[in-house]
């Protein structure tokens, strides 16, 4: 049968709590109980003398805010004072026949053909799966477009 305490048992795989004193923690001097309430009582009557604020520090720590959001309002009112260019956009009016025109294929056709950049020398390079996305979210018929070609 063993004859050593536990705690040596555990000495070996922690030597830094068995180094701790064995001591009861929960032990009161004596008269504490006694003293306590009067140097607590002490302690609340004596008067520590504070900070003592002066009226003028009082009014500029209220009055410093007060200017800086006056100076801040003051600036942006100026900085708003510059003249701004106005741009006008002239739209010529259009009847309904150059309206009409505009839907008209053949109208197009002749259009691009007249500024030197036809239709058929358009030069894209996309993809099949591009243009297949683009025809999907222009919503075309393939079948009136195969008919068209």
């Amino acid at each position: 049968m063993n004859t050593r305490p536990e705690h040596e048992d555990l000495k070996p795989l922690a030597p830094t709590l068995a180094s701790i004193p064995k001591v009861d923690p929960f032990v009161v001097p004596d008269g504490l109980f006694e003293r306590f309430p009067h140097q607590v009582q002490a302690r609340v009557t004596t008067h520590v003398p504070g900070l003592r604020w002066s009226p003028w520090v009082k009014r500029l720590a209220l009055a410093l805010p007060v200017v800086a959001v006056l100076a801040g309002a003051w600036w942006m009112l100026r900085s708003t004072d510059a003249p701004v260019e106005q741009v006008a956009v002239v739209i010529p009016e259009t009847t309904v026949d150059e309206l009409e025109l505009l839907d008209d294929p053949e109208a197009l056709a002749s259009l691009y053909a007249s500024e030197g950049a036809g239709v058929a020398s358009a030069n894209v390079d996309l993809t099949e799966d591009e243009l297949a996305a683009w025809l999907e979210t222009e919503q075309t018929d393939l079948s009136q477009l195969i008919t068209e070609l």
